[in-house]
Order: C-alpha cells, then structure tokens, then sequence
C-alpha cells in the first residue's frame, strides 16, 4: 500500500506532498490491489476503452478484461509480486508513480 510520508522524493512544486486526498486514495487502492492480487478489483480502476501496451506481452491489453487478464498472467508467474510506490510526480490533478514490482 502507498504511504506518502514528508520525507519521500516528491516533485510538483514544493518538497511536501501537495496531492489530493481523492488521488491519494486512489493511488492506495491501485497499489493495494496489486498487492492483494485481486484482478478484477485493479480491472475496475481502468477506463472500459483502456489499451495498454505491455513489453513482455506482445498483445494489446483492451478494456477491462484486458487488464484483468495481464494481471493474472503477472500473478500466476510471479505468486509473491508486491508493488511499492517510490516516487510521485504531481501535476494539478495528474499523478504519475515511479514505482518498483518484486516477485
């Protein structure tokens, strides 16, 4: 799960996080999601027109089902991921997450 603490590399304007709750929240949810390995709960996070493009997939992930189904692929190979966040980069209301898996 994120955790945003004063101290954590953060850009967008001053060194303190200046992120919404709502984005905040979200962020927490996402990451908590990957963690819990629950797919179709991280599925629900994404737009129903999604694509995504995935390096160690060659196929388009489209939609919902899309991505539920990358996750479980990511899941069943790697039955110990865990996602941090470590850094955030805030733009009015975009976030962008640098972030590391380990599995």
């Amino acid at each position: 799960m994120l955790h945003v603490e004063p101290g954590m590399p953060f850009r967008g304007g001053t060194s303190e996080p200046a992120m919404s709750a709502t984005l905040e929240a979200l962020l927490q949810d996402v990451l908590a999601a990957w963690n819990a390995h629950d797919a179709d709960l991280l599925a629900g996070f994404y737009a129903p027109e999604y694509e995504g493009v995935d390096v160690a997939d060659a196929a388009l992930q489209a939609g919902r089902t899309g991505i539920r189904q990358a996750a479980l692929r990511y899941f069943t190979a790697f039955p110990d991921l865990s996602v941090r966040a470590d850094e955030m980069v805030v733009e009015g209301t975009c976030v962008a997450v640098v972030w590391t898996a380990r599995g």
